[in-house]
């Protein structure tokens, strides 16, 4: 069985790496990434996190993209062309060949965006050009630039000489070559003089933009998953609605159904050694009566409002995140209040609450409420991978504890979706 997997891996990943799309896709948002700042250069103090913003979208995008070029190049079109009833026969078990499969598109998808994860890394480094005095980081210019022609020549010689695939022998390069340039500048200056961790990594915030972007990965490894379970029963186009639609519904999930959810204390919650806020009111109803016993989805703590309808709530500064009043047999206005980078205290942040007396409707609230917390928990949310709101804070932070909890998300995720793509083949019609 271990025989079969890695035969099949090897073979997925290779297959999707020889693709000239493959390649193609790679330099293109490699190409993009670099020249961002030149983009960006005129955004009027908001230059160096919009280029971060783009590279992170580009990673997302082409990661998307090949998420199911890849899928549909290993499943669906094997079963159109009759391979894989091939392979079948050997035998070989239907979960073992999916899951192979998907290890090779995931490690496809894990080498393009490390390589567009350095790229980012660089660029962010160089900087934006805010002066015509901007002195370009001549090290940083030469990592990106040498590299890219090192592989595209080392690809040409390969493939004139010895007719190895020109994209596989191209990527294999770039993979080596970006690695030592990266490696490079973390000891090199921009003057050339060695540097222990070099400096300017420190001043670009390289090391939040480093987990924005593994973060980012998982997020991508759930729609490859998607993707390959649809392959399964779908052609390339159905795929690609299919995908489009869990990417969409994903983003927004936390609007449309995690209302009802607690998911934005990580967002806020305290931590050692960081400084607080505190967010209070008083809660009452429309005679000014207070209302006790209100306690709050998103508080990081266990506030409840006390006899006199006053709460208080603390979260860490600079956090962001939703508060929700709730207490049976009743409504608030408003329903909730949204912080963003909070910096002070926020007091006088009240709720009027408003009593239902009609029982149908608390039914059917109820009804409701539940459902949208089991469409929540469904439905992946993608919004859980996309960090680039935090890294346009002043000082960027990124718990690694943030990190290890999406990726545990992700990989929990794409484990479920690969058991329903076995699931969906193992009916699927090969001969």
């Amino acid at each position: 069985m271990i025989h079969s997997f890695l035969a099949i891996f090897r073979n997925a990943f290779a297959e999707i790496v020889r693709q000239p799309i493959y390649a193609i896709l790679i330099v293109a948002g490699l190409a993009l990434t670099a020249l961002s700042p030149v983009i960006t250069a005129f955004t009027m103090m908001e230059d160096v996190k919009l280029t971060v913003d783009m590279g992170l979208g580009t990673i997302f995008m082409v990661g998307i993209i090949l998420s199911v070029l890849g899928a549909t190049q290993v499943i669906s079109d094997e079963i159109e062309s009759k391979t894989a009833g091939a392979v079948m026969s050997k035998p070989v078990e239907k979960m073992v060949f999916v899951a192979g499969k998907f290890a090779g598109v995931s490690s496809a998808l894990a080498l393009a965006c490390y390589l567009l994860a350095l790229m980012l890394l660089m660029t962010v480094r160089m900087g934006v050009p805010t002066t015509v005095n901007f002195e370009i980081d001549i090290p940083v210019f030469l990592a990106q630039l040498l590299p890219l022609l090192f592989s595209i020549a080392f690809g040409v010689y390969c493939n004139y000489f010895y007719r190895t695939n020109f994209t596989a022998a191209a990527i294999r390069a770039a993979f080596i070559l970006y690695t030592l340039a990266f490696l490079f500048l973390l000891f090199i200056g921009k003057e050339f003089n060695f540097e222990w961790i070099a400096l300017s990594f420190s001043e670009a915030s390289a090391w939040p933009v480093a987990l924005a972007a593994l973060t980012l990965f998982f997020g991508i490894l759930i729609l490859a998953s998607v993707a390959l379970a649809a392959s399964t029963r779908v052609n390339v186009v159905a795929n690609i609605m299919i995908c489009l639609t869990v990417f969409f519904i994903g983003m927004i999930s936390n609007y449309l159904f995690g209302r009802e959810i607690d998911t934005e204390k990580v967002r806020w919650e305290p931590i050692e050694m960081a400084e607080t806020v505190t967010l209070s009111g008083f809660v009452t109803e429309e005679n000014d009566e207070p209302v006790q016993g209100v306690h709050f989805i998103g508080d990081p703590g266990d506030a409840v409002t006390d006899d006199n309808g006053r709460y208080e709530i603390v979260v860490r500064e600079s956090g962001s995140g939703d508060i929700k009043p709730r207490k049976e047999g009743m409504r608030f206005r408003p329903g909730s209040r949204s912080y963003s980078n909070i910096g002070e205290d926020k007091e006088q942040q009240n709720f009027r609450a408003i009593q239902v007396d009609d029982t149908f409707y608390l039914h059917i609230a109820g009804i409701w409420r539940q459902l949208t917390k089991l469409t929540y928990h469904v439905t992946p949310s993608l919004q859980l991978f996309w960090l680039g709101d935090q890294l346009m804070r002043p000082s960027p932070y990124i718990p690694v504890a943030y990190v290890l909890h999406a990726a545990a998300y992700g990989i929990i995720w794409s484990l479920g979706m690969v058991f329903l793509a076995a699931f969906l083949f193992e009916g699927r019609e090969l001969v």
